[in-house]
């Protein structure tokens, strides 16, 4: 019986002992922390469409914010995640335009200091995005990216332009080509793997389709080094009318006028609309307009074409890749102006091009 009552008493000791928290964890929350003060040093260096930013470690923080404007009077978090680390690069942004960075210290308790600005002040060091500058030895590596690409749709065409990388050993570029049907696999698929020009015109497109664009740099280098892209241009080709025509030239000959342009390079060209111009009437002061529509040519000079019972030849030179009008429907002593449009397929008239003969016809 007294051996009962010893350990009933000491059941009672070991719980009142656990009730008093012994055998339990202190889980009071952590007092927060206040950072010594704003961020002092804030420098942004600039580089081709980014920025790298930069700034001194301050006591009691445990994060910082980056601020952006682009009139050093409205700031906005660039990101809005709490950075662990004193430099970020800030991408996405546009060259030529002008920024603003200012950077704020966050404690324990998320208590956040004033922004410390670049240069020390809002307005002090605004940095303007643009190209970068290359290394002390360009060619080591992997090279840097074509700059500024941009694009033109055409009809059944896409047009690209872009701007050289800065590394020195550049061998050539690759061109590739996203659609709607490629972009959900994250595809791009390699269009043209050598290319040494910085323009490049993709023709047999579909109109009215989504066709994006981006640009790499190969370098001379063993085994190659291939560059990141690009920026990124999407276009959508459309059944524009035709462009004006090119290369217009003139020649007065006894008895004709012979006019010649550069042979369109749009596949839909299905006619030229001429527009022969005298000089002003001498009564009424009115242009004499005479309009005629010629088929596109095919046949060259040994065959011609033949218009207007004679009095208008056309043929193609193929060696020099021209379309040759020959008007003998002219006036001895008179000057002429010829107006000239591509009609595509769709009946779509293009912009007339104009050319003169300065002697009249003898």
């Amino acid at each position: 019986m007294r051996l009962y009552s010893i350990l009933v008493l000491l059941l009672i000791f070991l719980v009142g002992s656990l009730s008093c928290g012994g055998g339990g964890k202190d889980k009071s929350p952590v007092a927060p922390t206040y950072p010594a003060g704003k961020p002092t040093g804030v420098d942004a260096v600039s580089a081709s469409q980014s920025a790298t930013l930069s700034w001194n470690e301050v006591a009691g923080a445990v994060g910082y914010y980056v601020y952006i404007s682009q009139d050093g009077v409205s700031f906005h978090k660039y990101d809005s995640n709490l950075l662990k680390v004193t430099s970020i690069t800030l991408t996405d942004l546009t060259n030529g335009v002008t920024y603003y960075f200012g950077v704020s210290a966050v404690g324990a308790g998320g208590w956040e200091s004033a922004i410390g600005y670049a240069g020390g002040s809002p307005k002090a060091d605004p940095v303007v995005p643009g190209k970068a500058k290359p290394p002390d030895d360009p060619d080591a590596g992997r090279p840097y990216p074509p700059e500024n690409l941009q694009g033109v749709a055409k009809d059944s065409a896409c047009e690209l332009h872009w701007e050289p990388s800065l590394s020195g050993d550049i061998h050539y570029y690759r061109i590739y080509r996203a659609t709607p049907e490629t972009r959900p696999f994250s595809a791009w698929p390699l269009v043209v793997d050598y290319w040494e020009e910085l323009s490049f015109r993709d023709e047999d497109l579909l109109n009215d389709e989504e066709y994006s664009y981006r640009i790499t740099v190969m370098d001379t280098e063993a085994p190659a080094f291939e560059s990141v892209p690009s920026n990124e241009v999407t276009l959508v080709p459309m059944d524009f009318p035709p462009e004006i025509l090119t290369d217009l030239k003139i020649f007065v000959n006894p008895g004709r006028i012979l006019v010649e342009w550069s042979i369109p390079i749009e596949d839909d060209i299905a006619k030229y609309a001429i527009e022969r111009v005298e000089a002003k009437d001498p009564i009424t002061g009115a242009e004499i307009v005479t309009r005629f529509v010629i088929d596109k040519p095919t046949r060259t000079a040994a065959d011609p074409h033949i218009y207007l019972g004679g009095l208008v030849v056309a043929y193609v030179d193929l060696e020099r890749s021209v379309v040759v009008v020959q008007d003998m429907a002219v006036t001895v002593g008179r000057t002429y102006t010829y107006r000239i449009a591509a009609v595509d397929l769709s009946a779509q008239e293009g912009p007339p091009a104009t050319i003169a003969s300065e002697l009249p016809v003898f």
